[in-house]
Order: structure tokens, then C-alpha cells, then sequence
């Protein structure tokens, strides 16, 4: 008899318990409402369940403050489109950029009347070089008639000028090359200053230099006249042979 009772016990819990593993969620109930064998739930499973719900009001009451941030973020344009800085702000801004617009409005103005104004500066100095020129032109004494020694016409009216700007004495910049320099016969090259009387015979009219401009030398005062002596270039007195300014070293 022992032998078969244990054969019975053992079909019968198979028979009870097959539903339950063939469907384990059938009748399973909350963690909440499971029963201990005393008929209440563990300690650890109330815990956990008060730990989800509270991570669960967490996540509720954060997605609830960004959406209220939001809707105070989407409130606050015209808050401060009111507030009276920026309406200053925007006040000073608009003003600066009309006082820049102002400025180079102006700016093109005084350009305008700068450039006419050196325009008419420039055809007025050029009239006047017109005038001049020919007023030298004029002033002017025919060398052909001229003779060593003698004053040329009109002497005392054009003799007018500051010496001390043309008492100089000084070595070229650059040199040239011309022709040849024949020196009177019996006479040797001698370094001359201004002060000093030339002899007449170095500035007869063989030595004179007519383009004196071809070799940077300036225009003589009147009555003077720029003559070569050996490599040098010296500005002598027409009437008395008196040098009043050399350059040395202007040929070769």
C-alpha cells in the first residue's frame, strides 16, 4: 500500500501545478497584494514599490517644470519687448546710426568742395606761371648784343635779389659728360669761391653754359650767367666777372 500511495501523491501535485506552468501569469497578482505565508507582502517588495513610485512622481513633476518654464520663456518676449532699456537701447542705436549717415553725408561734402577748391587753386597758379613766363620773357636781354664788361639793359630794375641764397659752394650730385674743355694757353685749373672776381678771359661767350637746365643747374639771376670752367659750372657777374656760386666736379 506504501508503494502505491506515493505514486497517487506524486499525479496529484502534477495536476495541480500544470495550469499554474503552463500559464505562470494567470494568477499572479501585484507585488502589493501578494500574501506572505502570515497573508502580507515582504518588506522588500513594499520598499521597491514605494521607490518606483517615487521616481515616477520625480519624473512627473520635472516634465511638468520644463513645460512651465517653457510657457514662462514663451510669456517673457513681450515682458522685455516693454521693458524701458531696451527701448532706449533701440533709441541710441537708431540715433547712432542716423548721426553716421549725418557725417558721411557731410564727409562727401567737404570732399566735394576740397577738390573744387584745389581745382580752381590749380588754374589760378597755372594762369599765373603763364604770366610770369612771359613776363621773363619780356624782361629778357639779347645776348648777341651784349658786350663784355657793359650792364644789360634794364640792370638796376631786375638786380633785386637775395645773394645769401646764392652763395654757395658745393660738389655735384651727378655728373656729365660734354665736350672737351680747352683752357686759355698758358693758364691752370685753380679752385674758385664765391667772392672772387673770375678773369674776364674764362667767361667770354665760348665758355658760357646756354642749357644750364640739361645739367640740374638752377636759372641765374639777371644779369648772371653760368660758365664752365675746367669740370666745374660757376655763375659769374656779366658785368663785373664776380662769381656768386660753384659747383664742382659737373663734368668729365
Amino acid at each position: 500500500m506504501k508503494w502505491l500511495f506515493i505514486p497517487a501523491a506524486a499525479a496529484f501535485s502534477l495536476a495541480v501545478a500544470f495550469p499554474a506552468l503552463a500559464n505562470p501569469q494567470a494568477g499572479a497578482k501585484p507585488a502589493s497584494e501578494r500574501s506572505s505565508v502570515y497573508g502580507a507582502a515582504p518588506a522588500y517588495l513594499q520598499f521597491a514599490q514605494a521607490d518606483q513610485d517615487k521616481k515616477k512622481r520625480g519624473r512627473r513633476s520635472q516634465q511638468g517644470g520644463q513645460q512651465g518654464s517653457q510657457g514662462q520663456g514663451l510669456q517673457a518676449g513681450p515682458r522685455r519687448s516693454g521693458n524701458p532699456d531696451m527701448r532706449d537701447l533701440r533709441q541710441q542705436r537708431g540715433q547712432d546710426r542716423r548721426d553716421f549717415r549725418q557725417e558721411r553725408r557731410q564727409d562727401r561734402r567737404d570732399f566735394r568742395q576740397d577738390l573744387r577748391q584745389d581745382r580752381r587753386d590749380f588754374r589760378q597758379e597755372r594762369r599765373q606761371d603763364r604770366r610770369d613766363f612771359r613776363q621773363d620773357r619780356r624782361n629778357r636781354f639779347d645776348w648777341n648784343n651784349y658786350r663784355p664788361g657793359h650792364r644789360p639793359p634794364d640792370w638796376e630794375r631786375h638786380r633785386r635779389f637775395d645773394r645769401n641764397q646764392w652763395q654757395r659752394d658745393f660738389r655735384a650730385r651727378e655728373r656729365y659728360r660734354w665736350h672737351r674743355y680747352h683752357r686759355p694757353h698758358g693758364w691752370y685749373y685753380q679752385r674758385w669761391t664765391f667772392g672772387m672776381i673770375l678773369p674776364s678771359l674764362f667767361w667770354s661767350r665760348d665758355y658760357w653754359i646756354n642749357d644750364y637746365w640739361q645739367f640740374g643747374l638752377d636759372d641765374p639771376p639777371y644779369g648772371y650767367v653760368w660758365v664752365r670752367y675746367g669740370d666745374d659750372a660757376v655763375l659769374v657777374d656779366v658785368e663785373s666777372g664776380r662769381i656768386l656760386r660753384v659747383v664742382y666736379d659737373l663734368y668729365y
